[in-house]
């Protein structure tokens, strides 16, 4: 089983699980919450539940390396790189590709690697980082 994960913006983020061959396929859109963030790592815990699917039936994580929303894209790649180095298994990650190509490139690129290479991220441009609001905490 694989899992991805699709998450470069809010409004088009989703989880998925699938079979080696593609045959079997549960997708879960990940939805914001209060925060205005959605929680990757809840969904992908309920999808599993759901699947009665544990961690250790994972055999390898696609992941969307960007471009994307700069918080999304980087707690995407930090899962996916958990997982697979928590697991030893290989991680493929697939940059500027169209979200109805995602699963299909992701299982083709999934099956050539054989070992945990982490996978890095590519977030289209540098991120913009304000100053906390909060003063007392300086």
């Amino acid at each position: 089983m694989y899992l991805f994960i699709y998450a470069p913006h809010p409004d088009t983020s989703w989880i998925a699980l699938s079979t080696r061959d593609g045959a079997k396929f549960k997708k879960r859109v990940i939805k914001k919450g209060p925060s205005g963030r959605g929680d990757i790592l809840r969904n992908i815990d309920q999808l599993m539940r759901a699947a009665k699917k544990t961690p250790k039936h994972i055999e390898g994580v696609v992941v969307c390396t960007g471009p994307g929303h700069f918080t999304y894209v980087r707690s995407s790649v930090v899962i996916a790189n958990t997982f697979g180095w928590a697991l030893g298994i290989p991680v493929c990650g697939l940059a500027d590709v169209d979200e109805k190509e995602f699963v299909a490139a992701g299982l083709k690129g999934i099956l050539k690697k054989k070992r945990f290479v982490p996978a890095v991220p590519a977030y289209g441009k540098e991120p913009n980082i304000t100053q906390s609001r909060n003063t007392e905490t300086r």
